[in-house]
């Protein structure tokens, strides 16, 4: 729970709106806890087809008039068996989306604002089933197949690598959180005299957009690909790549545990670096000559690599990329649904949820044309 202006900015213009498809008002909570699951489904796939980037539950207001009229829940309070009800919503969420309770105080009277980003590439879906707002009335997505495939396709969403990781920021300050001397190597051009002249080419490569006042906002694209520290930008989730080094072929006994945190592109050849290090190697004699060779060639090392930042769900929170190495062989997994049946994945027309990133980082040479990277690790 959390009671901050920003939260108290977004229900006064919640209030001068009616119910639609991202927006519902209630007095009080109904004891029935599988309502709030179907309308957290609801809200998020409804503000999707609204472009809408959250859509928002609120107790304690009058839905004919908007008039706030205060409500007795207490949703931090309460509990289903041993679960507190954010949790026992969030387990039955599929996929895990963050939402969020703030409560909220207006005139003495208690407010609770439901926080639900909207759905991403896919339809949010509880206990198995998506829920849709059409109008103000609650509907099974299934009823509505065009809607269901529009969600499934993300063609309604808002471009996420152009979205404000920080707003407001001075040129200057940009410098100190970007690593810029590693993004003008990358596109082979001197780094300018000043800041600001810096921040300009940044902001033709999609790193950076216009704040106010002659101010910055840094993308969540600029932050994920340069950042010196993930960590100082909190609107993202949790993004830090791992390597993961185990002694067997089981994950009981780990060797080495690697964690960065820094930008995906001004890191690449430190990750690469890391994860060969790493890797078993074998052995061979060529003419009486000793040869030693890596488990797997480092063309297909890069590719995969690449490949997972590129092509991971941004939106989703939980761990980052990870790798983890074996003995006996590597595994590279993020979050996020394949946009391509895996079965399909060496004959399939490419697709992938990151344009603009895909774009910018075979510019600068990490990637190639989309959907050779397979082909290559295929081929090495």
């Amino acid at each position: 729970m959390s009671n901050g202006n920003n939260h108290l900015t977004t229900l006064r213009d919640c209030l001068g709106q009616s119910e639609c498809e991202w927006l519902e008002f209630k007095h009080n909570a109904s004891r029935d806890e599988e309502s709030i699951g179907q309308y957290i489904s609801a809200l998020a796939n409804g503000a999707a087809t609204k472009n809408k980037p959250h859509g928002y539950l609120i107790w304690g207001v009058d839905g004919a008039s908007g008039n706030i009229v205060g409500t007795s829940f207490r949703p931090l309070d309460k509990k289903i068996g041993s679960d507190c009800l954010k949790f026992w919503l969030g387990r039955r969420l599929h996929p895990h989306i963050p939402f969020d309770f703030h409560n909220l105080s207006v005139d003495g009277k208690d407010v609770v604002l439901l926080e639900v980003p909207a759905a991403v590439s896919q339809p949010v879906r509880f206990k198995s089933t998506a829920y849709i707002r059409i109008g103000a009335s609650q509907q099974k997505l299934s009823d509505y197949p065009q809607i269901e495939r529009r969600l499934w396709l993300g063609s309604s969403n808002g471009n996420f690598e152009q979205e404000p990781a920080l707003e407001n920021v001075s040129a200057e300050r940009v410098m100190e959180m970007l690593d810029h001397a590693s993004f003008f190597s990358a596109i082979e051009q001197p780094s300018p005299d000043s800041p600001q002249s810096a921040a300009e080419v940044m902001a033709r490569h999609g790193l950076l957009g216009t704040g106010s006042s002659g101010t910055w906002s840094i993308t969540k694209m600029g932050a994920l690909l340069y950042a010196r520290r993930l960590a100082d930008f909190d609107v993202l989730p949790v993004k830090k790549l791992r390597v993961i080094t185990y002694k067997g072929d089981d994950r009981l006994n780990t060797i080495k545990n690697w964690e960065l945190d820094a930008g995906y592109a001004s890191s690449f050849e430190q990750i690469i670096d890391r994860i060969i290090r790493n890797l078993p190697e074998h052995e061979s004699y060529v003419r009486g000559l000793r040869k030693t060779r890596l488990h797997l060639p480092e063309i297909a090392i890069r590719e995969l690599v690449a490949n997972a930042i590129v092509h991971r769900d941004y939106r989703a929170t939980g761990y980052g990329i990870m790798v983890e190495i074996f003995p006996s062989q590597m595994e590279i997994s993020n979050i996020g649904e394949s946009l391509v049946p895996p079965d399909r994945i060496l004959d399939h027309a490419p697709k992938t949820r990151n344009e603009k990133l895909v774009d910018f980082m075979r510019q600068i040479n990490i990637c190639e044309e989309l959907g050779s990277g397979i082909d290559k690790v295929v081929g090495s």
